[in-house]
């Protein structure tokens, strides 16, 4: 249970990983685009004193009281999943990681954070328009 800096130091980091990864990676890229999604959901949370025990708990927790922001941490959970337990063929492909998991459904779960949370609003050094680059 961290603060709401934390969590938020915590996904600019994974985002800054996030933008080194070459395409020879793109279970990598899935990975850390969920976890950059995870913190930057907890570090909202954790600005209400709010916090999850876990992923489950957290997805329930989205899906009852964020639906706009379900299908896209869906999505990332789901690849991010599929990319470190499933083989190669069954994970998408980096260009599809980095067009529908990283510019559309990180970015929307980061600029909803950025324009729910005063914290991370203000104190935010990565701007999502970050997130259209296509790779290192």
């Amino acid at each position: 249970m961290g603060t709401a800096a934390q969590h938020l130091k915590k996904a600019e980091h994974n985002v800054r990983f996030l933008l080194t990864i070459s395409d020879d990676y793109a279970d990598w890229l899935a990975t850390a685009a969920f976890y950059a999604a995870v913190h930057y959901l907890e570090a909202m949370f954790a600005e209400q004193g709010i916090h999850s025990r876990d992923h489950e708990g957290r997805k329930a927790f989205v899906r009852r009281n964020y639906p706009s922001l379900k299908k896209a941490y869906n999505a990332l959970y789901n690849a991010a999943l599929d990319s470190r337990y499933e083989s190669e063929e069954h994970s998408l492909p980096a260009g599809e990681v980095r067009q529908e998991l990283i510019a559309r459904r990180l970015r929307h779960i980061q600029s909803y954070v950025l324009s729910h949370s005063q914290f991370c609003r203000e104190n935010a050094a990565i701007e999502p328009r970050t997130l259209d680059r296509d790779g290192p």
